[in-house]
């Protein structure tokens, strides 16, 4: 269900897109025109199904730590909210960014996409999305809210660092699809604590296309620990 009535979005709108597709897929969603943050919101509920969360501004947007995510107009802010009867492995992570990776380049293959890890998606050298992973476990109940601020029309004002989709346009059901269907499968990976040996070739590839790379990632672990010539990073203490 909605939040609120819809009936003031543009009908070609990033937010109009997204509500469209969970209508037909069924998806639960709540929607706001504007909110602190739809991963507070997420976390605030409980639920027994999955559960979008969506707005078309965020007054107060967090990132990983203490990082803020600028909000740009037509941008996708979102929460995808799943409960879950086990805690998700570490792992989940580098899986979700994969699946990021994957869901953006099934809808605009021609644009070249890469990763940043932990939780950042680039076009370029520039950062067009970013994920925030968060587990809240209340007794047996477990439920894992993964937002997702990605830039889908213009970059926000004033951010050198950050671009967004336009003038490339979104093929939304591709996205959608993909990134749902990526993103329960993660859940399932998630149960067991090493990537399996595909998901860490296909991350390894995904971040070796970052042009801004200090040194190549020469193998991802079964931890998602990233290996370079001079070092080894784990995934969790980035």
């Amino acid at each position: 269900m909605t939040a609120v009535p819809t009936a003031h979005l543009p009908a070609h709108s990033t937010a109009a897109h997204v509500l469209a597709w969970a209508e037909r897929r069924k998806l639960a969603t709540w929607f706001s025109p504007e909110t602190a943050s739809t991963n507070s919101v997420a976390k605030s509920e409980t639920i027994h199904a999955p559960k979008l969360y969506l707005t078309e501004r965020q007054t107060a947007g967090r990132g990983r730590g203490d990082h803020t995510w600028t909000t740009p107009m037509n941008a996708l802010l979102s929460t995808w909210s799943f409960p879950l009867t086990y805690a998700p492995q570490p792992i989940l992570s580098p899986l979700i960014g994969l699946s990021l990776f994957d869901a953006c380049k099934r809808a605009c293959p021609d644009v070249a996409f890469n990763l940043k890890a932990p939780n950042d998606l680039f076009i370029g050298d520039k950062k067009v999305a970013g994920l925030l992973i968060e587990t809240v476990m209340i007794g047996s109940s477990v439920t894992c809210a993964i937002g997702l601020g990605l830039n889908a029309g213009e970059a926000p004002n004033g951010v050198e660092t950050a671009t967004g989709l336009t003038p490339h346009e979104m093929n939304w059901p591709a996205f959608l699809d993909a990134w749902f269907d990526g993103v329960t499968t993660s859940l399932q990976l998630a149960r067991r604590s090493e990537l399996p040996d595909e998901a860490r070739e296909r991350i390894k590839i995904a971040l070796n296309l970052h042009p801004l790379l200090k040194e190549r990632v020469l193998n991802v672990g079964p931890l998602g620990q990233i290996q370079t010539p001079t070092k080894l990073i784990h995934w969790h203490e980035l």
